[in-house]
């Protein structure tokens, strides 16, 4: 297969960096009030570090928090002083505080922000993983989404670390239990984002490991929030960027018809995906491009002056192999 087209890997980073501008802006709609309490500062971390575990839950989940609060400062949050101060591995270890759900969010919250940065690694190797996969199932819907946020900024970390999450035991299933039964539409547009970023990367993940999640982008296709159209529509593409078989496992899904309607999206971050999952099928065997041709060019008939050329040029690039 070709390489990936920069213009389109852009959008891809850009929408990454939406959601952690998200991910860093969450305190604005959260219930708590985030003007009271304490921020904690960097020649306090080391004592907070010491004190931690010997603390009272109360006292724990106010230290927790201010931690976080310096780590959700939009410039230059000091990463690098939590993790000398070794505070990433008690972040880690109270995730496991099942009798106190609000510390259990605050360090999820604090370990996503850290994944987000180029220090992802040190959230791996302190074991996060398995409890971020475990908590994705918590009864507490704020704490599934910010562990399912986590194990997205995880993934998209790379194709290692994406794979490292797949492997984990019931990572894929409990995701998809959250997208089935998500309790708000703000949780199933982060799991949507971070199920695209377990189908994200080269090499990509075996065709077997993901397959489960296909019918669940299907539906996605038609939702009504442009956004998670998009975000499953990018997941398509990263899948159907493959071999044959990654090809037909989506052509199976007879979402060749749904593409082509999204090509008429006012959102370039809906139109650009779709236009990739399409050049991608045409660029199969002939029996899966012959799939797309057919629907494509009774699409075009009605698609406006700007989609065709556009199409056509997505198609051009595909046959010059620069797509």
């Amino acid at each position: 297969m070709n390489g990936n087209g920069n213009s389109a890997e852009d959008l891809s980073r850009e929408r990454q960096a939406q959601q952690a501008g998200q991910q860093v802006n969450a305190a604005a709609a959260n219930p708590d009030n985030e003007s009271k309490g304490s921020v904690a500062t960097v020649e306090q971390l080391p004592t907070i570090a010491a004190q931690l575990k010997s603390m009272t839950p109360s006292q724990r989940y106010e230290a927790t928090r201010s931690v976080r609060r310096l780590l959700s400062q939009q410039e230059q949050p000091p990463v690098e002083a939590v993790i000398q101060a070794g505070l990433v591995p008690i972040l880690v270890a109270e995730l496991g505080l099942v009798s106190e759900e609000k510390t259990q969010l605050e360090a999820a919250w604090a370990l996503t922000n850290i994944a987000s940065t180029e220090h992802t690694g040190v959230v791996v190797k302190s074991g996060a993983v398995p409890y971020l996969v475990k908590l994705m199932m918590s009864k507490n819907p704020d704490i599934q989404e910010q562990c399912l946020w986590c194990l997205g900024n995880i993934a998209g970390a790379g194709p290692d670390m994406r794979d490292l999450v797949l492997k984990f035991p019931q990572s894929l299933n409990n995701l998809l239990m959250n997208i089935k039964h998500a309790a708000t539409t703000s949780l199933l547009g982060n799991a949507v984002w971070t199920l695209s970023n377990f189908c994200r990367g080269q090499p990509q993940p075996p065709i077997e490991a993901i397959k489960p999640a296909l019918p669940y982008l299907a539906k996605l296709l038609t939702h009504n929030k442009m956004d998670i159209v998009g975000d499953a529509s990018w997941a398509i593409s990263y899948i159907s960027f493959g071999d044959d078989d990654c090809i037909q496992a989506c052509v199976d899904l007879n979402i060749v018809p749904s593409l082509i309607r999204l090509i008429s999206a006012d959102k370039v971050s809906v139109v650009i995906p779709a236009l990739r999952c399409l050049g991608n099928i045409v660029s199969g065997n002939d029996k899966q491009a012959q799939v797309s041709s057919h629907h494509s060019y009774r699409s075009l008939i009605f698609a406006s002056h700007v989609h065709i050329p556009c199409m056509l040029c997505v198609f051009r690039l595909h046959l010059l192999g620069r797509y």
